[in-house]
């Protein structure tokens, strides 16, 4: 997320990066303590944090079941309100507020447990791999990748984040070993980190169709293919189809998948998708700064 106001205000220096700065990250010390405190207090156990871009603070708490993920994400966005209105500062979610940045993502790791067994291991085995049954798995969140983008980028703005190339976000459907242009990163043994949720994302709903798509990858045995290897910007094919660029396409393909609506209650899933597209419609309608900056005089 995205902390901007009085002190937080930086100039990276040319060709340079603010990611991983000391100094900034110190910059920020009252209002990522603040955090904590109020997370602590309320039962997020923080594990772990850093500062990214300008503005950009990335804080951890400790995984636990979907659903309690869900609330301690829900909780963690209302620590962050309260916390910027007591420093005078503002706390920003969007998914992209700068061109030319890193987005606000919301990546979901997640590994799948039968009782304290770690399903996407195979005992024994040490080097990076992952287990068949971690690979159905996998393969379904693939196959519905697409259908499931209307939740994931739930904004316009969502998009953006997807349009950038070389920020960490996803452009291509596919997964890799540590590789993290891909949709889908095989992180460390028993974990896989899901990249297309942005900061915007309602976790209920993310969860439920992460969850479905599981499920149907390990029901139908989907086979999510070879590990992408090099960057996956350079790679234009896919065996899912492309990833959905705008919220208009991710409406078209979430339509169009029968498994991801199908996790959600019927009357739910319509109102979802009419709400999307009348936001979709209203943007399309909107004369944005950009046209004015290049059409206006241009066309005089």
């Amino acid at each position: 997320m995205t902390w901007t106001g009085p002190g937080l205000e930086v100039t990276p220096r040319p060709g340079q990066s603010p990611a991983y700065s000391l100094d900034l990250l110190e910059r920020t010390r009252h209002i990522f303590q603040s955090v904590i405190r109020y997370g602590q207090a309320l039962g997020l156990n923080m594990i772990e944090g850093d500062y990214e871009d300008p503005g950009q603070i990335e804080l951890n708490f400790m995984f636990d079941r979907a659903e309690l993920t869900a609330d301690r994400l829900t909780t963690y966005r209302m620590i962050c309100r309260q916390v910027a209105r007591e420093h005078g500062v503002k706390a920003s979610f969007m998914p992209k507020p700068t061109t030319g940045a890193m987005g606000n993502g919301c990546h979901h790791n997640f590994s799948l447990w039968r009782g304290d067994q770690n399903m996407l291991v195979e005992p024994g085995r040490t080097e990076l791999h992952l287990s068949e049954l971690g690979r159905h798995a996998l393969g379904g969140v693939l196959a519905h990748a697409a259908g499931s983008m209307v939740v994931m980028g739930s904004t316009v703005n969502s998009y953006k984040r997807y349009w950038d190339v070389g920020q960490f976000a996803p452009s291509r459907i596919d997964w890799g070993m540590e590789n993290r242009t891909c949709t889908v990163r095989l992180s460390v043994n028993g974990r896989l980190e899901f990249k297309l949720p942005d900061a915007a994302v309602n976790p209920y709903l993310s969860h439920t169709l992460l969850l479905a798509s599981i499920k149907d990858g390990l029901e139908r045995k989907i086979d999510p293919g070879k590990p992408q290897t090099g960057s996956s910007h350079d790679n234009d094919e896919s065996v899912f189809g492309p990833l959905p660029v705008t919220l208009g396409e991710a409406l078209v393909a979430f339509r169009e998948d029968p498994v991801v609506q199908a996790a959600l209650p019927t009357e739910l899933a319509d109102a979802y998708a009419a709400v999307k597209a009348d936001e979709w419609a209203r943007f399309c309608s909107y004369v944005t700064d950009w046209e004015r900056a290049i059409y206006e005089d241009v066309l005089a």
